[in-house]
């Protein structure tokens, strides 16, 4: 089973308990991505958000012209959570930039533990809304 302790430190789940913690990590599953490995490509279906456990990721999207990188991720971060909301295809490409290891947490299972939890539900909502709301300020 996956440590509880390190979503602690993932600013998507501060805030959450012992008991709402050990709930993700249940539905988590480690991925192991190699350096230039795509974690996931841009247009396809958006099925999980991950989490950085060891490593870097960096998003890219295409251009008109060229591929542009869009930013970066490591230790401790999360990614992939927009298509959460709204089901929709990625809007960018994921890639290693050395070997990493996430955890990964399909969309499905995370949305039937805040079914299943209503206050889960909704600390995890307001959070998503917050990291979304900070993101779009930061660009």
């Amino acid at each position: 089973m996956i440590a509880a302790d390190l979503l602690k430190n993932v600013y998507l789940f501060e805030g959450f308990t012992e008991d709402e913690l050990h709930r993700i990590t249940s539905i988590a599953t480690e991925k192991y991505v190699i350096a230039g490995d795509s974690v996931f490509d841009e247009g396809n279906p958006a099925t999980s958000l991950f989490v950085v456990k060891d490593g870097t990721i960096q998003i890219r999207k295409h251009g008109v012209e060229d591929e542009q990188n869009i930013t970066i991720f490591t230790n401790g971060a999360h990614f992939g959570e927009m298509a959460f909301l709204d089901r929709s295809v990625r809007t960018a490409s994921a890639v290693a930039q050395e070997n990493c290891r996430l955890l990964e947490l399909p969309y499905d299972k995370l949305e039937r533990v805040g079914q299943d939890n209503q206050g889960f539900g909704f600390k995890f909502y307001r959070t998503l809304a917050l990291t979304l709301s900070r993101r779009i300020r930061l660009y």
